[in-house]
């Protein structure tokens, strides 16, 4: 897109496991350090988890179809 925006369009719904080494390093807040959360985590009410994910803040990695990372970042 223009100036390097890009465009996401929804292809479908699919649910993949979480690998037990999954790591969420929410790094959103520019004014504190990122925090790393485990699966064990999204399980907990007290986590500090903000749920504010979307496709142009949070990227997923998926390695032999196992959810191994979530990284969300800071957009203005």
């Amino acid at each position: 897109g223009y100036s390097d925006t890009k465009f996401y369009y929804e292809l479908g719904k699919v649910t993949l496991p979480v690998s037990p080494d999954f790591i969420y390093n929410d790094a959103s807040d520019l004014d504190k350090d990122a925090v790393i959360f485990s699966a064990e985590d999204f399980l907990k009410d007290a986590s500090g988890i903000d749920y504010h994910f979307n496709a142009n803040n949070t990227t997923i990695q998926i390695e032999k179809g196992y959810v191994t990372a979530m990284t969300r970042v800071y957009v203005p």
